[in-house]
């Protein structure tokens, strides 16, 4: 039998409450529309895309997110939460510059 542990389980429930009211409007959706190929069999089905997440990482607005999220992105939209519970959203287009590698350093021996 499980006992539920309340008061643990609700301090849980505040502190995870507490975490996405910080860092949650710093999440975007990046929904993207890829070129569509010159030999599509299908032109009806439209360009290809895709769509993930990622986050603003800088006070100037800056998004990191995956490299196959915006890999051969011809219009990127982003769209965020703001605190007050309005979306705004953002087009870009020709953007190349999306995505910041970071590649942990190591150090090896010689």
């Amino acid at each position: 039998m499980n006992i539920i542990n309340e008061p643990r389980l609700n301090a849980y429930s505040e502190s995870v409450s507490a975490t996405l009211a910080t860092v949650g409007p710093s999440v975007v959706r990046v929904e993207v529309q890829g070129k569509p190929a010159p030999d599509a069999a299908s032109p009806s089905r439209g360009a290809p895309g895709g769509s993930g997440s990622g986050f603003v990482f800088s006070g100037d607005g800056f998004i990191l997110t995956n490299s196959h999220v915006v890999h051969g992105g011809e219009e990127i939209m982003i769209t965020q939460q703001d605190p007050a519970g309005i979306r705004s959203i953002r087009l870009l287009r020709g953007v190349e510059d999306l995505l910041l590698p970071i590649t942990p350093t190591r150090r090896r021996e010689v």
